[in-house]
């Protein structure tokens, strides 16, 4: 019975976490669908984002090479969407987005972007002084997703005329770690494993059932060791 109770609570745990999928333009007619971690209540990272406490980082990492879905809501599909990968921090990019160091691209599927950190984004047309080496100094300081887009408005008031009125988002902060990351926090997390397993004396002779559950906890446990004693010393790509 204890199984299929821990089961049935995750399973609606599960399903009432925040998704970013489901976000609301509220302040703009142009809102990002991803690359937003958390919200008040909750945090949810997709595949190949790791959360700061399986590394021991500031913010959530990507990693260099992978691919990840950037995706967003408009209200203004026939208008491209500018995409800026900011590398300064936060309150910076926010504050002055013109005079920030960023990648930058254009595109005109304004529904969705893949987004791959990898060589072959440097440099660009739009981005021709941020070469790869340049960019690999400064991925593991914070970064973020900024979106744009203009929207023509059109006014009467005697008149008519139309104006160009910038709607734009920014992502949550994220870091890029090297290719190997995953490989390095595996071995560790699987140590972690052990470490605990060993501690509780667990071995053969429990119950499927409740086998699965004590693993499940034991697993817990140890990410949560893990994730408040392992750092990742800084390395370039």
């Amino acid at each position: 019975m204890l199984p299929r109770i821990l089961i049935i609570l995750t399973i609606l745990r599960i399903a009432a976490a925040f998704d970013p999928k489901n976000r609301k333009c509220e302040y703009s007619y142009l809102c990002l669908t991803s690359f937003i971690w958390c919200n008040d209540d909750d945090c949810n990272y997709p595949e190949g984002v790791y959360p700061q406490a399986d590394y021991g980082g500031p913010f959530p990492a990507l990693i260099w090479g992978q691919e990840y879905d950037l995706t967003w809501r408009s209200d203004s599909a026939s208008t491209p969407v500018t995409i800026q990968w900011v590398f300064d921090n936060e309150e910076e990019s926010r504050s002055s987005p013109t005079s920030s160091v960023r990648w930058e691209t254009n595109v005109t599927d304004t529904k969705h972007f893949i987004f791959k950190p990898d060589p072959s984004m440097f440099p660009n047309a739009l981005s021709p002084n941020v070469t790869s080496a340049a960019a690999q100094g400064l991925i593991m300081d914070q970064g973020l997703i900024r979106i744009k887009q203009f929207r023509n408005v059109t006014h009467s008031n005697g008149s008519s005329s139309i104006t160009s009125e910038l709607h734009e988002d920014f992502s949550n902060s994220f870091v890029v770690m090297p290719s190997w990351t995953p490989n390095f926090i595996q071995r560790a997390r699987n140590e972690e494993v052990r470490k605990w397993k060993r501690r509780l004396g667990l071995g053969v002779g429990l119950g499927t059932g409740f086998g699965v559950v004590v693993a499940a906890l034991v697993t817990w446990f140890a990410a949560t060791s893990f994730g408040r004693n392992r750092t990742i010393w800084k390395s370039r790509v």
